[in-house]
């Protein structure tokens, strides 16, 4: 049937309509950079990072002194060339506690991160400046000065034979 979309077409054209309604309230450069990756990224991928530009932009917005003046579409690739590792660095440290204004009953919402998070939201915003930086639309990706938080590994835990022996017995 013609128009009628699946559950996954109908899942990827949410995401697609929500990433363009972030895009437009951020710089030009970010919906260059998602329209960019679409042939190789999937569209739950490109959501996260659009929001991670979002926080990555309104932070700059709330806590860098130099860009407390400009609205977050407004910020240009010379804006994003200024950036130093100490203001990225500054930003990892944002990222550990934070509050957002888009809770459901209009509260601002604390977040708090942690290394993993960390380090996918700064993911992103390395690839966003790679793609500007070989894009020749900035002189230098300033992020790979700044190292990703080391992950440490857990231990996978098993059950031992007789423990499993023991649960399935309970079960039965």
């Amino acid at each position: 049937m013609a128009g009628t979309l699946g559950y996954r077409e109908k899942i990827d054209a949410e995401r697609i309509m929500q990433i363009r309604g972030i895009a437009r309230e951020l710089p030009p450069a970010c919906g260059d950079f998602f329209s960019a990756i679409a042939v190789t990224t999937g569209t739950f991928t490109r959501l996260a990072y659009a929001i991670d530009l979002k926080t990555f932009f309104s932070f700059l917005q709330t806590e860098r002194y130099q860009f407390s003046h400009k609205p977050l579409y407004a910020f240009t690739n010379d804006d994003l060339a200024l950036l130093t590792q100490s203001d990225l660095t500054a930003y990892i440290e944002y990222l550990t506690f934070y509050y957002k204004n888009e809770s459901d009953d209009g509260e601002p919402r604390a977040l708090v991160n942690h290394d993993l998070s960390i380090k996918r939201k700064l993911c992103s915003i390395r690839s966003f400046y790679d793609y500007l930086f070989k894009n020749n639309r900035i002189p230098a990706n300033i992020t790979t000065l700044v190292p990703l938080p080391k992950i440490h590994e857990k231990p996978i835990l098993r059950l031992s034979m007789e423990e499993m022996r023991r649960m399935l017995e309970q079960a039965a």
